[in-house]
């Protein structure tokens, strides 16, 4: 079942699947990874994720076939009006993905050193 939890890592079947992790191991849980950019002079969030290869351009939702991959972004957790901005990911420090997977990044569009603190998040459909 999508809802599953197999390996008990808090990450249903759906979310293992979709990010080439193992769902009968715990040791996968490095898929997601939250970090810090500085790009003229600013530093930005950014959420660098692990996702099905192949849906080619997106914006802040990533289609391919039925999935989808849907990120948001909020200064406040009330309101999650932050359209996220896609950007290259940064590889260099990632663990290799399975075939058939790829790296997506995507950052907030306001620099942190603006606001007090801001928020990605990553939703599946």
């Amino acid at each position: 079942a999508a809802s599953a939890d197999p390996d008990g890592d808090r990450r249903t079947n759906l979310e293992e699947w979709a990010t080439g992790s193992d769902p009968t191991s715990g040791a996968n849980s490095d898929r997601l990874k939250y970090s810090f950019q500085v790009a003229d002079g600013a530093t930005y969030l950014t959420l660098t994720y692990a996702r099905r290869a192949g849906a080619g351009d997106f914006d802040h939702r990533y289609t391919l076939g039925d999935l989808s991959y849907q990120s948001d972004g909020s200064v406040d957790l009330n309101l999650w009006n932050q359209t996220p901005i896609p950007i290259d990911a940064n590889t260099a420090d990632l663990p290799a993905l399975p075939n058939g997977y790829e790296w997506g990044c995507v950052r907030l569009p306001v620099s942190v050193d603006l606001v007090d603190r801001g928020f990605l998040r990553l939703s599946l459909e």
